[in-house]
């Protein structure tokens, strides 16, 4: 298999609040690699982050089996504060684009676990 094969064309994952989006993370693809970005009010951490090959084919079956692609566009509460996300993900004829404030698809934590895996770190959703 072939890296083309499971690098995806594009990844953007962000989470945080919704009125302090500095303290939030992100975690995006630049030339290649994951590049986890952690905020706090003084400071930011940012590493790359490089999954190997089977990481990322568990990733794909994983967001395949929790059905990722059929997520909605929106999902959103009343309320300005609180958690904001959102997911820009394509590969392969692929592609989804999903937001969310104060609310989120019902494999939304299994997303979050299949991220974790793959980037061999746990994530604290605050």
């Amino acid at each position: 298999m072939e890296n083309s094969d499971y690098i995806p064309d594009k990844f953007v994952f962000k989470y945080g609040p919704a009125l302090r989006s500095y303290e939030g993370f992100s975690i995006t693809l630049e030339k290649g690699n994951l590049i986890y970005r952690d905020g706090h009010i003084l400071s930011l951490d940012e590493r790359s982050l490089n999954p190997t090959q089977s990481q990322w084919i568990k990733f794909w079956s994983t967001v395949d089996e929790i059905g990722l692609w059929n997520w909605n566009e929106k999902y959103d509460l009343c309320c300005l504060d609180g958690v904001k996300w959102n997911i820009q993900i394509s590969i392969q004829g692929h592609e989804i684009e999903s937001e969310g404030s104060n609310d989120f698809p019902d494999s939304f934590n299994e997303f979050i676990k299949a991220i974790e895996d793959l980037i061999d770190e746990d994530i604290k959703l605050n």
